[in-house]
């Protein structure tokens, strides 16, 4: 018996996680003539015939489809005009201008001149979109009336689509007024990774310098110096495709580079001088580090002294120092010895050979700035990843990873029925965790390098969360992420974790590093399916959708016969006659990374005073978030602490006749089980503005929040009428469809053969 990986869904891609779907394409009726086009792609193309499709369609499949495309054939001579012609043809958003080679500057202003759409976005014919890339920049512009919307990017090379961009200013989710500048601490600002208010660009005169290279650099600077509102999206929505003949690749050995580059540089300085002196610092250390890769990479020997003068004359010319903090370390000995004060490019010259490569390392490159500037103190940085080792594929080891380790959830649930399964007898099958509950033969311990060589190697590895980066995935293993439950609250992509990304900046990176191991991702419902699409990057033919293994579980227990034994085991002899409130709360991105006395935790429940406000027919079950770190130890006779407790949290809610969270995903499975779910959740307005909710569940529970403990108290009075250990028929959630086929079930059918 061998495992083999399901055949990929041919649905669409879904759309709008808190509307629904999108229309089916025959439903669209965008064409020119009949309704104004939210966004008008911009799509110069110069001989990218081996690349244009892919580009044509990754715009096709977007989840917002209220989009025109203007392509401009720049005099391509390889066969890119047909295919254009052709993907016109059958989509009447399309419009193709065909010219004489001019170049990209001018290419994007004549699109710019007959585009309709209120947004712009620039797309290259060597590149593509992802799926949500025009839902959410447009969701963002929408909300909060910005100028433009910059995104992130990623790249794809020959070990696949990475994505390694960190800026300090992604610790922001808007920027404005004179703060707006800030977008020029990314190392790599180009005119595609933003969308752009038509409004904004005309009345400011914005538009490409044509007939030269390096088109970007005076485009974004006009930008940056007259926004006054920029939406921030900390989400890699972009595929940069670097190839042999692209315009940044080619021409090398000419004095091409040499002179559009310096031209864009003094230009660009020029337009920061005029508009917005506060850029100077920020774009001059935005284009030393761009100087310290072209020199080497785009520049012919005989010409780079020549580069390094003219660039040194231009920074004089202009005051530049290093007084921005992104500052490449040889810019600031540079600063500091005076180099562009004076105009003289000696003590910049004497470094550059010592510049850190790949062949050259960090000691090298530190003692040619000690001998240059002493005593300037710098970091550098070594950016090599941890390669880790990985053996033969072990066929027929399944290795199961709980959220942080832990056996609970989804991940323990599913491991007890794989195990009990004669159709699983065959396979290894183990879980990475300290529980004692897990059996000696089928435990794994998480720190011992013979866990992280097993799960490397692993056949199959199902996992509830992040996986360790030195846990490396074989290429023929098939990877499961099962998430622990339908998202209220907004996640990663979909989130601007501001907290979190002042703590650890490379927090989306790795974690999307990771996304791209998964084969599939399990779902209970659509609206889980269509989250996931956004917040993960994921496309629907990697999403199973199937009933969570915490709910079957919950479900075997939720009998009469099976609950008041559970009731019994769980409550005791001194709390059976009582009706049980479990009270789950969730933390808060504010207290990332900050020791527990720094912490601020007013949003929770004063236990020991709501014990007191609900009396002696109640008992309060508390168990509390992992990260949070708190306790319940309030020494009153009606709430019991059940953290650390080896009751999962499923059989609390199986024993319990009310749920208190506030954006805990178990509110979902406390109604497919027909409990009462109550959200106490003083700190919404605080929460929806750090973190933000998803519309399409937190609908489900916007009739059900409380802002105070006495509004609370009184609506699980009223939901419990009864007598305790009573509830209501098992009900679904509105619109969220859960399915009823279990993981177990799919892994028999899809994976087995």
């Amino acid at each position: 018996m061998t495992l083999r990986r399901s055949p990929e869904a041919t649905a669409a891609f879904v759309g709008d996680p808190s509307q629904g779907s999108r229309k089916a394409r025959n439903e669209v009726t965008t064409a020119p003539n009949q309704h104004r086009p939210k966004v008008s792609i911009i799509i110069p193309v110069y001989n990218a015939a081996a690349f244009l499709r892919e580009c044509l369609d990754s715009v096709m499949e977007q989840t917002e489809q209220r989009f025109e495309i203007v392509a401009v054939n720049d005099g391509s001579t390889d066969g890119s005009l047909a295919i254009l012609e052709h993907y016109s043809l059958r989509e009447p958003r399309m419009r193709v201008i065909d010219q004489e080679n001019r170049g990209q500057g001018a290419a994007r202003n004549r699109a710019l001149t007959v585009s309709t759409g209120d947004y712009i976005l620039f797309l290259d014919a060597d590149d593509y979109l992802d799926p949500v890339a025009l839902e959410t920049t447009i969701q963002r512009a929408d909300t909060e009336g910005s100028d433009l919307v910059h995104f992130d990017w990623k790249m794809l090379t020959n070990r696949g689509v990475r994505y390694f961009n960190t800026a300090p200013y992604w610790q922001k989710a808007l920027l404005k007024g004179d703060d707006c500048v800030e977008i020029l601490k990314v190392k790599n600002l180009y005119a595609w990774v933003n969308l752009y208010r038509r409004s904004f660009l005309d009345e400011n005169g914005i538009c490409f310098e044509e007939g030269r290279i390096y088109e970007d650099n005076p485009f974004v600077a006009k930008v940056a110096g007259k926004a006054r509102c920029i939406s921030l999206v900390h989400a890699p929505l972009y595929v940069l495709r670097p190839h042999a003949k692209s315009t940044t690749r080619s021409d090398t050995h000419t004095s091409r580079h040499f002179q559009d580059h310096l031209h864009a540089i003094r230009i660009s300085m020029q337009i920061a001088a005029d508009t917005r002196p506060s850029m100077l610092p920020l774009l001059a250390a935005y284009h030393f580090h761009k100087f310290l890769n072209y020199r080497l990479n785009r520049i012919p020997p005989k010409l780079r002294q020549a580069y390094t003068n003219d660039l040194v004359k231009i920074y004089h010319d202009f005051g530049a120092t290093a007084a921005a903090p992104q500052s490449h370390p040889f810019f600031k000995a540079s600063d500091r010895l005076g180099v562009f004060r004076t105009g003289r490019p000696l003590g910049l010259s004497l470094m550059l050979p010592f510049l850190p490569t790949a062949r050259m390392g960090k000691r090298v490159a530190r003692k040619a700035i000690a001998l240059a500037a002493p005593g300037l103190r710098v970091v550098l940085h070594d950016q090599a990843g941890e390669r880790g080792r990985r053996g033969k594929l072990r066929k027929g080891l399944i290795c199961f990873l709980g959220f942080d380790t832990r056996y609970e959830g989804n991940s323990r649930f599913l491991f007890e029925e794989l195990i009990s399964s004669p159709e699983f007898t065959r396979y290894e099958i183990r879980f990475v965790t300290d529980d004692r509950r897990v059996p000696h033969g089928y435990r794994l311990p998480p720190s011992a390098l013979s866990t992280t060589k097993a799960v490397s190697s692993a056949e199959v590895v199902i996992a509830e969360s992040w996986v360790p980066k030195r846990m490396k995935k074989h290429p023929g293993s098939l990877r499961i992420q099962m998430w622990h439950g339908t998202p209220i609250k907004r996640l990663l992509f979909d989130a601007h974790e501001t907290q979190i990304e002042r703590r650890k900046k490379t927090n989306k990176n790795s974690k999307y590093d990771d996304i791209q191991t998964w084969d599939y991702i399990l779902s209970s419902n659509p609206k889980a399916s269509r989250i996931y699409g956004t917040a993960f990057h994921v496309p629907q033919a990697r999403i199973i959708e199937a009933e969570a293994p915490r709910v079957s579980y919950a479900k075997t227990k939720d009998t009469v016969d099976e609950r008041a034994e559970l009731r019994r085991l769980v409550l005791g002899t001194e709390h059976i006659a009582r009706k049980a409130i479990l009270y789950l709360p969730t933390w808060r991105d504010r207290n990332y990374g900050l020791e527990q006395d720094q912490r601020t935790n007013d949003y929770l429940l004063d236990l020991k005073a709501f014990a007191d406000r609900l009396g002696d027919d109640y008992v309060i079950l508390f168990r509390n978030h992992p990260y949070l770190g708190t306790s319940a130890r309030t020494g009153h006779p009606n709430v019991v602490d059940f953290t650390g407790s080896e009751h999962d949290t499923q059989e609390l809610i199986v024993v319990s006749d009310v749920l208190v969270t506030d954006y805990s995903s178990a509110a979902f499975d406390a109604l497919q089980l027909g409990r009462t779910v109550v959200i106490y959740a003083p700190d919404h307005e605080a929460f929806a503005r750090d973190r933000g909710f998803y519309a399409s569940t937190w609908q489900d529970f916007a009739s059900m929040a409380h802002g105070t403990m006495e509004e609370t108290a009184t609506a699980i009075e009223k939901a419990t009428n009864t007598a305790p250990g009573m509830r209501s028929p098992r009900s679904g959630v509105n619109g969220a469809n859960f399915s009823t086929s279990t993981l177990a079930e799919v892994l028999r059918t899809k994976l087995i053969r």
